[in-house]
């Protein structure tokens, strides 16, 4: 078997028992067993459960920011770029619903960043990049005249982000909200509050 599928079933295995029981019951031995290998193969890729669960944290985390603002710097029309806006909440959505592992490794996510240093820094920066990218993408707004050079971008995307970690817990506690009617109402409600300051 190849070296880095291995590595990566260790952490696909984790990831699984995560998922399942949650990771304080996600032992090293039930890792491997599921991975089909020995413990011996395990310390050959990790120094411990909680290497690989900061593995999970990077592969986890959004990481498709560098496409989506790629695509939206390329949109020249306001129209566009709402819609651009309309369809990344909808995706976003789409995964939580779809994906009930994801939901549950999230949330042990979360309860763990207050436990691990580590897990806490790596959210923190992944965090950040997100509001950044954020930003980015409502600056390229204000130049192609989706927004009034006197509209306050960084509220603009700090609504957004806030709004991707208020649906994010709701989806991870199970809290029935129609997710999609909230995301296109905050949107157009910024969309409406540039409006008016022009």
């Amino acid at each position: 078997m190849n070296k880095n599928n291995t590595k990566q079933k260790l952490i696909e295995a984790m990831y699984e028992l995560i998922a399942k029981e949650g990771y304080e019951k996600a032992s090293i031995n039930k890792v491997c067993t599921l991975a089909g290998v020995k413990k011996p193969t395990f310390y050959h890729y990790f120094n411990s459960k909680e290497e690989v669960f900061i593995n999970i944290i990077k592969e986890t985390y959004p990481s498709d920011f560098d496409d989506i603002l790629n695509k939206i710097k390329s949109i020249t029309s306001v129209e566009d770029y709402k819609k651009a806006l309309y369809e990344y909440g909808d995706k976003f959505i789409e995964s939580y619903e779809v994906d009930i592992d994801m939901r549950k490794v999230c949330a042990e996510i979360d309860l763990q960043t207050t436990r691990m240093e580590e897990a806490k820094k790596i959210v923190n920066e992944c965090e950040d990049f997100i509001a950044d990218s954020l930003y980015q993408i409502a600056l390229h707004g204000r130049e192609i005249g989706a927004f009034s050079k006197d509209a306050d971008l960084k509220t603009f995307s700090q609504n957004i982000h806030n709004m991707i970690i208020g649906l994010d817990k709701s989806f991870i506690c199970n809290i029935k909200i129609d997710a999609r009617k909230i995301w296109k109402f905050n949107i157009d409600a910024m969309f409406a509050l540039s409006k008016e300051i022009r």
